[in-house]
Formats: C-alpha cells, sequence, structure tokens
C-alpha cells in the first residue's frame, strides 16, 4: 500500500472517531484520537515526491480530509477549554463556600460585617 493511501485511511479512519464523539466518553475519544494522529503523522513525515497520478487524487481528497478534520478538532478542543473553565470556576467557588472569608482583603486588619 502505497503511503498516500495510507495516510488517506488513518484520515478517514480520525474523522469517523471525531463525528463519533457524542457515542465515546471524552477521555477515550481523546486517546483515540491522539493514536491515530500520532500514526498519521508518521506516515506522512515519509511522504517523499515523485507521485503518481493515482497518488495525486489522492492527495487532493486527503486535503479536504484535513480541513474537515481541522474544524472538527477546533471544536474539540473548545469544548474541552470550557469543561476546563468550568471545573475551574466549580472549584473556586467550593473554595470560598468552605471559607468564605479566605479570600477577604483589608487594610487595616480589621473587618466590619455588612450582613446584618
Amino acid at each position: 500500500m502505497s503511503l498516500v493511501k495510507e495516510a488517506y485511511e488513518l484520515s478517514e479512519q480520525l474523522v469517523q472517531v471525531l463525528n463519533n464523539d457524542e457515542a465515546l466518553e471524552r477521555e477515550r475519544l481523546i486517546i483515540e484520537v491522539e493514536a491515530i494522529v500520532s500514526r498519521r503523522e508518521k506516515v506522512v513525515f515519509q511522504l517523499q515526491p515523485p507521485y503518481t497520478d493515482e497518488e495525486k487524487v489522492i492527495g487532493k481528497k486527503l486535503l479536504q480530509l484535513e480541513e474537515e478534520i481541522d474544524q472538527k478538532m477546533k471544536v474539540l478542543f473548545k469544548d474541552v477549554r470550557k469543561d476546563i473553565l468550568q471545573f475551574k470556576q466549580q472549584k473556586s467557588s467550593n473554595r470560598s463556600y468552605i471559607n468564605p472569608y479566605g479570600q477577604m482583603e483589608t487594610i487595616d486588619g480589621m473587618y466590619l460585617d455588612r450582613k446584618r
């Protein structure tokens, strides 16, 4: 099998995994994506011209798949970032609930309770 065809098949496999992200839990999805990307990276770095006409056609299809993969990866990373920020915010609010006076700043060491 030519390297271009192998790269195309790995890219198709990556698109399928990214399309089925609802069916998988995120951690397993990320592990699968990472494994496919690392295999595909090795194949892509081995690509060397000259290419046959068939490989050129597959290469054009591969470029189209790259755009689709790029969009889906951006969505995945955006979701992960959103979850991380939400986790940090939840952690901060839990901390302030446990110790409500821990984040308080006073100028002269005195605290005035305004909740009366």
